[in-house]
């Protein structure tokens, strides 16, 4: 009799245990699942644009929602070091280079600002990203709203940093365009740095301003003029119908270096006492303020 029970107990216990093991297995494999979904760390890849050209890029964080950053004109991806930690707790980010910058492929033959936006439909199609904000600083205000008319309804909206409504005096002619031209192909590193000092406040912080600098001195000369001049053109001839195209999906965060600069435009975030480089410059203030927009809410 003893031995008819033990060996039930026996056979009711390894069923159990089978079960528990069962179990087990299914919550790691959950895990793990969950493990690759999130990016504690990113991963840095590269994806073959429209013309083959090498697009580096990291990813990292999780979510169902991506936050895809462009940088500026002659800068590179490490421009967002400071949003792409922050952001990654909550979303799926996404920064890359674009053609010619950083350690992205640099023999396009032809750098304009819709081969910048397809590079950025080029590394989205390639993470297969669904719904998703593009963040573009200065240029890359405009590259974004290049790449949310090819990404149509995959792009929640766009979130121009200090590329629009600022004041800045676009040329309106080819006279004026190739004035403004001018002096960069005259002088290229003396211009630039002129340029450059126009979009810090006094006081700024000077090792910030000087890596920003160093950054935009190592630019590849005919890449910039060539990127340049191309988004002159496209400012003057198609700004006004994309901006409209967009409507409400556009959204801006720009700079007020100073009191007098005010804004009633309820799509136009303002970050007080910096230039240009809001993201750079007041990281804190500055993913406030984009996670005021996007709707992630402002953290402590």
């Amino acid at each position: 009799m003893d031995i008819h029970w033990r060996k039930k107990e026996r056979t009711v216990i390894t069923g159990i245990s089978k079960s528990i093991i069962r179990l087990i297995c299914v919550i790691v494999v959950i895990v793990l699942a969950a493990a690759c979904q999130h990016r504690p760390y990113p991963v840095t890849s590269a994806a073959s644009s429209f013309d083959g050209t090498a697009m580096s890029y990291d990813v990292a964080g999780s979510g169902a929602t991506a936050i895809v950053f462009v940088h500026c004109w002659t800068c590179d991806r490490t421009f967002w070091d400071a949003q792409f930690e922050y952001f990654s707790r909550d979303y799926t980010v996404v920064r890359l280079d674009l053609a010619g910058h950083g350690t992205s492929g640099r023999g396009r033959g032809e750098y304009t600002n819709a081969g910048f936006s397809r590079d950025v439909v080029a590394v989205a199609n390639e993470l297969e990203l669904g719904k998703m904000w593009l963040v573009g600083h200065s240029m890359g205000g405009p590259v974004s709203v290049e790449a949310a008319a090819l990404l149509a309804d995959r792009v929640a909206g766009v979130v121009a940093v200090d590329s629009f409504y600022t004041g800045f005096p676009i040329p309106k002619t080819d006279e004026e365009a190739a004035a403004f031209a001018k002096p960069f192909e005259d002088d290229f590193t003396g211009t630039n740095r002129k340029f450059l000092e126009t979009m810090f406040l006094p006081g700024a912080d000077p090792v910030k301003k000087r890596e920003i600098v160093a950054t935009f001195q190592q630019a590849n000369r005919s890449m910039a003029m060539q990127a340049l001049k191309d988004l002159v053109r496209w400012f003057r001839f198609v700004a006004a119908s994309r901006l409209a195209g967009l409507g409400e999906r556009l959204h801006n965060v720009n700079a007020a270096p100073s009191v007098e600069v005010t804004t009633s435009d309820h799509n136009i975030t303002l970050v007080p006492g910096v230039g240009h480089f809001v993201p750079q410059m007041k990281p804190q203030a500055f993913n406030r303020a984009l996670a005021a927009v996007i709707g992630l809410g402002v953290k402590s």
